[in-house]
């Protein structure tokens, strides 16, 4: 057992990594608010990332994602909320960044599929980080 230097919970070893004193639940929350704070470090790290992938990696990529959507394919409620929310009139910017560009419908509740907000790639990424993937947060 290992105390977490945040939290101050006794855990068994396994719930730390390796080089901290801090359990995962906490590391990760540490890290999340960092990035919350000054996301375009991040941005920008994603950025160099995805350009300096090879073709393998892209491949690689693909191929889990097509794989993935086969196994979980979407609700038929999933596929009614998103082309409920094709029909709807976009807005111009992002909801929390304010940026202009490609947006993307996030369903807080696909029992509303008419309530969309419109969020930029990365904010959206970024709102299913910190909030889960479930559907009603």
């Amino acid at each position: 057992m290992k105390t977490c230097t945040i939290c101050k919970e006794s855990k068994p070893k396994t719930e730390y990594y390796s080089k901290t004193g801090q359990c995962k639940p906490c590391f990760k929350a540490r890290i999340n608010a960092r990035r919350q704070a000054n996301p375009e470090p991040h941005r920008e790290w994603n950025r160099k990332r995805q350009a300096n992938l090879t073709d393998a990696d892209k491949d690689r990529q693909r191929d889990y994602w097509r794989i993935y959507r086969r196994a979980n394919p979407p609700s038929k409620k999933q596929q009614y909320a998103r082309n409920q929310a094709r029909a709807l009139p976009k807005d111009v910017l992002c909801k929390y960044c304010g940026t202009y560009g490609a947006l993307e419908a996030h369903h807080r509740n696909y029992d509303k599929p008419l309530d969309v907000q419109w969020l930029c790639v990365p904010c959206h990424k970024q709102w299913h980080v910190t909030n889960g993937p479930g559907l009603n947060g």
